[in-house]
């Protein structure tokens, strides 16, 4: 669970991956705004808009405190 110097914990993957997928969720909606009309997608998605907003926020703030928690044991990063 856990950053180790050699890989990232699962939490830190989960929360990476948790908040890629409720953007791409976000971005749903936008995609049906550029198309001018209201799909299905647009009209199913609309109602958890401000809440899928917030559960983000909610997760990058958790992130972020997660992160400094594990600093000293994060993998370093190398230069290329």
């Amino acid at each position: 669970m856990r950053d180790t110097p050699e890989r990232y914990g699962s939490m830190s993957r989960w929360f990476h991956w948790g908040i890629a997928v409720l953007v791409l969720w976000q971005f749903l909606k936008l995609g049906d705004r550029i198309d001018e009309g209201e799909h299905w997608v647009g009209q199913t998605l609309v109602s958890w808009h401000i809440s899928i907003g917030f559960l983000i926020l909610i997760l990058g703030i958790l992130r972020v405190l997660w992160a400094i928690k594990q600093y000293p044991h994060r993998p370093q990063l190398t230069s290329l």
